[in-house]
């Protein structure tokens, strides 16, 4: 690269009728006291334009950011100051992301000393969040993953970081960076007769916590038929109170009746419900007439919401 350096000299008197006679001439210009010749410009070649002086950083002042991108869907994230963080508070993510769909609930179940930290939607666009300098937590969280992995494993992940006054910090959150994982405040067990015992089917009414998230669970499952009747018990084992509003059984043909003693509180979805709190569990049994022994495969309707009674520490 070529760096082109112009000497200027002091001053310069050319009139119009000297500079006519001797520009192209070789005659010697004329000894004018009044007459100052410019030099030619002179060029300096150089292999390599020198990099500019950048000025001195200065310090940054107000808040801080941090821009948070999730490469998946149903992404939430969370930044907190890291002496707001408790490591012991394994349902946290559940009750961050609780605060910001249900602040009454989660207010009233004791979580409402994070509510300034709720969390917010997380996108591949990223997310912004301004917070003062300091020590801080990111905390990310994938939800509705247990209907998909059957358990509460690797669906978060968390980031401890120091940030400086104005200064910015981006992450891009993969699926492989979710080496965290956040357990909710869980749900009722569903079991079944079979093999001459008791089996679990797994969880019922996923993530159904609080009134306005009450709904239908379908379970699909191989249970056993035993003089005509199909035995299920609900178990509750989390520290919450499941409301279970109904619990229907049918096969590929028809719905199976329930059996006489079955309470009627479970046998339709009408807003009557059967309560169990931690440790309770509810026995139903279903008549198959005309089904010989054996098993058979049915798929199970379990209506209803829980709702907790604090936090697990």
């Amino acid at each position: 690269m070529v760096r082109r350096v112009d000497l200027v000299p002091p001053l310069v008197t050319l009139s119009c009728a000297l500079a006519a006679v001797s520009c192209g001439s070789s005659a010697p210009p004329p000894e004018d006291p009044n007459v100052v010749v410019v030099p030619p410009i002179q060029t300096v070649a150089t292999g390599q334009e020198p990099a500019p002086v950048e000025p001195p950083d200065k310090p940054g002042t107000g808040p801080a950011e941090v821009v948070v991108a999730c490469e998946f869907s149903d992404g939430w994230v969370s930044v907190m100051p890291a002496d707001v963080y408790e490591p012991s508070e394994e349902f946290l993510m559940q009750a961050l992301i609780g605060l910001s769909e249900e602040p009454k609930f989660w207010h009233g179940v004791g979580y409402g000393r994070f509510a300034n930290y709720r969390a917010v939607r997380c996108d591949q666009r990223g997310t912004s969040i301004d917070v003062p300098a300091g020590s801080h937590v990111v905390l990310v969280g994938w939800a509705n993953q247990f209907s998909v992995k059957g358990e509460y494993r690797d669906n978060g992940s968390l980031e401890q970081t120091t940030l400086n006054p104005g200064e910015t910090r981006h992450y891009r959150i993969t699926t492989d960076r979710l080496t965290h994982t956040w357990l909710c405040i869980s749900c009722p067990y569903l079991l079944a007769y079979r093999g001459g015992g008791l089996e679990e089917l797994g969880q019922v009414l996923v993530d159904r916590y609080g009134r306005r998230r009450q709904g239908t669970d379908v379970v699909k499952a191989r249970v056993e038929v035993k003089d005509g009747q199909i035995r299920l018990r609900i178990a509750e084992r989390e520290p919450e109170i499941t409301h279970l509003d109904a619990v229907t059984v049918s096969t590929a043909h028809r719905v199976l009746p329930p059996a006489p003693a079955t309470t009627a509180a479970v046998q339709q979805a009408d807003g009557r419900v059967v309560k169990l709190s931690m440790g309770q569990e509810l026995d139903l049994v279903f008549t198959a007439p005309g089904v010989p022994d054996g098993e058979i495969d049915v798929e199970i309707h379990v209506t209803g919401h829980y709702e907790p009674v604090g936090p697990r520490l």
